[in-house]
């Protein structure tokens, strides 16, 4: 297995990709609704989560190479973020930060800037158009997010999910699925028109009582990318806005986050 001091290989696109779905603390359990309706109100009714940190490891699958890597997080729902991956000694190697409007990032290693002015839209670009900001900040906070609107339809899947999805007008869907007796998000799939499965997150708690989790499972099959993401202890945190945001430094060679990869990365 490839270590750490190999990450600077890695292309942009895995690396950021990964950092983005480090960090999903969820809401604390509440009962079991009695019918799906109330479930999912309850889900879209929740408070925000304080801001919290963590320090986590990483392991990337691709085609050509295995990484594992180590950082930490901060993050203040519903849709602001900061993510650090490490280096093996001095800063961090990548840092990805979104304040909710747009979302960069800075790769050290390369002394490039990578701007996303648009987060919805690079986001997309970086999922190959499997996860939106609404989807990640859902994977993030660990609960579904109210801005999809009215789910298309809802199923059972025993013995405690309920599953809903919502049809996009291009017939994109996303399904997610919430554990019945909590409220806590269990999965998130996206598809394309054509069915083929974009995205498929998982995430796992250690029991009915934790509030945040400790592992976060990602496939994107369309982007031959595998990323399985071990958290630490959860923290509160108090960070500044300052956090969220990210400027070039200057000399940096300056590119768009979630374009095209090239043979530099």
């Amino acid at each position: 297995m490839m270590r750490f001091p190999a990450i600077a290989t890695v292309s942009m696109r895995g690396l950021v990709l990964a950092t983005l779905l480090t960090g999903c603390p969820h809401p604390p359990p509440l009962p079991t609704a009695q019918d799906p309706t109330s479930l999912l109100e309850r889900a879209l009714t929740l408070p925000a989560t304080e801001p919290v940190s963590n320090r986590f490891s990483i392991h990337i699958h691709t085609p050509d190479q295995d990484v594992t890597a180590w950082g930490g997080l901060v993050i203040r729902a519903p849709d602001q973020f900061r993510i650090e991956v490490a280096g093996p000694i001095g800063p961090p190697v990548l840092i990805v930060a979104c304040d909710g409007h747009s979302v960069n990032a800075w790769l050290a290693p390369k002394q490039t800037f990578y701007a996303g002015p648009d987060a919805d839209t690079t986001l997309r670009a970086i999922t190959g158009g499997a996860a939106g900001l609404e989807v990640v900040t859902a994977l993030l906070v660990g609960q579904v997010s109210a801005s999809l609107g009215t789910p298309a339809g809802s199923a059972s899947a025993p013995p405690y999910e309920w599953k809903w999805w919502w049809t996009a007008p291009d017939g994109s869907r996303l399904t997610t699925g919430l554990d019945t007796r909590t409220t806590r998000l269990l999965d998130v799939t996206a598809q394309d028109p054509a069915g083929r499965v974009l995205l498929g997150a998982k995430l796992t708690h250690a029991d009915l009582t934790s509030r945040y989790p400790t592992r976060l499972s990602a496939d994107l099959p369309t982007l031959y990318t595998s990323v399985q993401v071990d958290f630490g202890e959860w923290r509160p945190a108090t960070p500044k806005d300052a956090a969220f945001t990210i400027t070039p430094p200057a000399g940096a060679t300056m590119k768009q986050l979630g374009a095209p990869a090239t043979p530099e990365g």
